[in-house]
Formats: C-alpha cells, structure tokens, sequence
C-alpha cells in the first residue's frame, strides 16, 4: 500500500428549487445519490423519515474509486475532472441561487501535500465551485 496516500473525488451540486433529474441530465457523470426539493424523505432503504427535503442535494462520482496520489496528485486530478464538467450548466446553477463543491476523501497514514495552484483556484472561483476536503487519516473505507 502506498504511503503516500490516497483519495477519492465526488462533485455535489444543490440547488433550493431545481429538481435532482433537471441537473442530472446535463451531467455526462455515475450519480451517487440524488435528492430532490419537495420530494419525501427516505433512507436507503426506502423507510420514510418523515418530512420532504429543503433542497436538491447530488453527489456525482468523479474518481472510479479510491485513487493512489502515487499515480497522480490530487491538484492534477481536479485540475483535469474540472475541464469535464459541463461549466455553462454550472454557471447557471450558481447563479440562480444553487451552489457547486468537489468532495475530497483523503486517506492517508501519513503526510500528504494537497497542492490547489492559483490558476485552478482561479478557474474554481471562476465557475463558483468549492473544494471541501475530508481527511480521514487512516485507511479506505468501502462506501465512502
């Protein structure tokens, strides 16, 4: 295993009145969940929890699981997922009230550098999209 960590990318799109299925058609993207404004509550399962939900919540899978920083860094990574996302639905999202982040899972034993250059922070900031890193400071987890 290497010891220089490891990471997994989604991409989570909310909007407050946009339905899950209009945002999704847009994406060329495996969606991991989606949840519609208004629509009822439900586990995985299918148990209803009770109420609807406030917003439209979607995670997109971006990375094919959990990817070795060995085979490529993580900048590089969304450096490259963000020039395949379609940036005018983006735009569009943002601007009427929805909002945009990569989630970043890092799994890592030990140190790993995260290095976002200014001109990707750029290109982000241009779009709107954030970038929201959870580290988890040990090994992978199936689902996560």
């Amino acid at each position: 295993m290497s010891d220089s960590g490891r990471f997994r990318v989604s991409l989570h799109v909310s909007h407050p009145r946009l339905p899950a299925d209009e945002i999704v058609v847009s994406f060329d993207l495996p969606v991991r969940y989606a949840r519609s404004v208004g629509a009822l509550r439900m586990t995985k399962q299918g148990k209803n929890l009770g109420g609807t939900y406030g917003q439209t919540d979607i995670s997109f899978a971006i990375s094919d699981g959990v990817i070795s920083n060995d085979d490529v860094l993580l900048g590089e990574f969304v450096d490259k997922a963000l020039g395949s996302l379609p940036l005018n639905t983006i735009d569009q999202i943002v601007a009427s009230g929805g909002s945009c982040f990569f989630f970043i899972g890092v799994y890592s034993e030990g140190n790993l550098l995260c290095d976002f250059d200014a001109g990707l922070l750029s290109r982000l900031s241009v779009y709107g999209i954030g970038l929201k890193i959870d580290f988890y400071g040990g090994p992978e987890i199936s689902g996560g």
